[in-house]
């Protein structure tokens, strides 16, 4: 079974170099909480919260 890995091939530059790039680009506390409500580990605040 394959996992789901993003990943790229090309010819320009080290393939290390481009995840490393990703990972000082991304913004991961955003996605880290956006996945804990996705699972529903966390609930959406509300306005009356």
């Amino acid at each position: 079974m394959l996992a789901n890995v993003v990943e790229s091939l090309h010819g320009a530059g080290s393939p290390q170099a481009q995840r490393i790039m990703i990972s000082r680009l991304a913004d991961f506390d955003v996605k880290k909480k956006f996945a804990r409500l996705i699972a529903g580990i966390d609930k959406p605040k509300t306005e009356n919260d």
